[in-house]
């Protein structure tokens, strides 16, 4: 029987030898990898396992095989090597299993923790009555979060028109009301997704200020173009910002007639003075006024003296009976003791007056006897002596001067 046994395997051994360098075994390629969902739906806080597996040609799951994995917005969910997804922030992020060139993508979904958020917010009055120069007030309100537990938020407000009243989060449940003007504004109080509104109703004058900043007196000549500046100011003397000031001019051109407050409560118009001063006169005014939030118009006119600009001609006349004679030379022939009257006109660029002044050099005198020849854009003086020579007679106006030379003979 032994024997029987040996020859059987000494015969089969290597036939299956043989057998099985034929047909060498093959292990399974991975093919592709599974997530095992495409859409998670988690909430702030959440931790999620992300089932992913690497499947073969026929879909089996290739064990022992160790994946990575990846977010696109990790601010709103991260995943560890692991596969856990954690829920960091509302919003939707993308989660990638991969294994060599196969991977599955997973969209993640957050939502918040409503609980842990205010769900219910009530200010505890309705509407609010204040003055503005008794000081800021303050109202309570009542807040509750999705456990039903009281809670007291940081809250923002907004304000219907911020030139009545402001309001700001002082802590403890409570909103303190700034007032600035008389009038009517809506505060809204909001924290989370909640919210409520108060009325507040301002009393008070609600005057508004004016502070104006002149142009020099220097500047204030025909044609040229000067800045004006006016503040507004609120009842506690604080500067107001984005405040419509609307301007007007009795003459000259404005570069607005609309201009907006800056930060420190300042409206600033260009204004082009006049030209023709014999028209409308030296005497110009400015006005400017704003709305209060009560639909009241403060407002305020402003007078200034226009002067001529710097004289551009100047034209000298011997008086001669009630005759004017132009000079036209360098020289006026006078003799001793006599009176020589000299007058002049001086115009600016724009035909306007401008005022003079009258001097003469040794030997000669101006005399007492000065003023204006028939109308007020011809002025004049004299000059005499008592002793013979060449004076010299200059009238000046402005930075220009004109002179002609008196000879003064026995």
């Amino acid at each position: 029987m032994r024997l029987r046994h040996t020859l059987v395997a000494a015969i089969l051994l290597p036939l299956l030898a043989a057998a099985c360098d034929e047909a060498p075994v093959t292990l399974p390629e991975p093919e592709s990898v599974s997530v095992g969902t495409q859409d998670l739906q988690l909430t702030v806080g959440d931790l999620a396992p992300l089932a992913a597996q690497v499947l073969d040609q026929e879909g089996n799951v290739l064990p022992g095989l160790t994946l990575t994995f990846s977010s696109d917005n990790p601010a709103v969910a991260t995943v560890d090597r692991d596969g856990t997804v954690r829920a960091v922030s509302p919003g939707t992020a993308n989660v990638t299993a991969a294994y060599g060139n196969a991977r599955a993508t997973a969209k993640v979904s957050v939502a918040r923790d409503e609980r842990g958020f205010v769900l219910t917010l009530d200010v505890l009055a309705d509407s609010v009555v204040t003055d503005v120069r008794a000081g800021p007030a303050a109202v309570s309100l009542r807040a509750f979060n999705g456990y039903g537990q009281p809670v007291c938020p940081a809250v923002t407000v907004r304000s219907s028109d911020a030139a009545v009243a402001t309001g700001t989060s002082s802590g403890g449940c409570r909103v303190t009301i700034n007032s600035n003007f008389s009038g009517v504004a809506t505060l809204v109080v909001s924290a989370d997704g909640a919210r409520d509104s108060v009325r507040v109703r301002v009393s008070g004058s609600g005057a508004t200020a004016f502070v104006s900043s002149r142009p020099a007196t220097s500047d204030l000549f025909a044609g040229n173009t000067v800045s004006y500046a006016v503040r507004v100011l609120d009842e506690q003397g604080k500067p107001l910002a984005n405040r419509t000031v609307h301007f007007s001019a009795s003459a000259g051109l404005l570069s607005g007639t609309i201009v907006n407050t800056d930060a420190t409560g300042t409206a600033t118009v260009q204004w082009t003075l006049l030209t023709d001063l014999r028209t409308a006169g030296s005497s110009q005014a400015l006005s400017f006024g704003t709305q209060l939030p009560s639909g009241l118009v403060f407002s305020r006119s402003e007078s200034v003296l226009v002067s001529a600009a710097p004289a551009a001609d100047i034209t000298l006349y011997r008086i001669a009976g009630n005759t004017l004679v132009p000079i036209t030379g360098t020289t006026v022939q006078g003799h001793l003791y006599e009176s020589i009257y000299i007058a002049a006109t001086a115009k600016d660029p724009y035909g306007n007056n401008t005022p003079m002044s009258f001097s003469v050099t040794s030997p000669a005198y101006l005399c007492s006897a000065s003023g204006y020849y028939w109308s007020s854009e011809v002025q004049y003086s004299c000059a005499y002596s008592y002793n013979s020579g060449t004076a010299t007679y200059t009238v000046t106006s402005g930075g220009k001067s004109k002179s002609v030379t008196i000879d003064f003979a026995p």
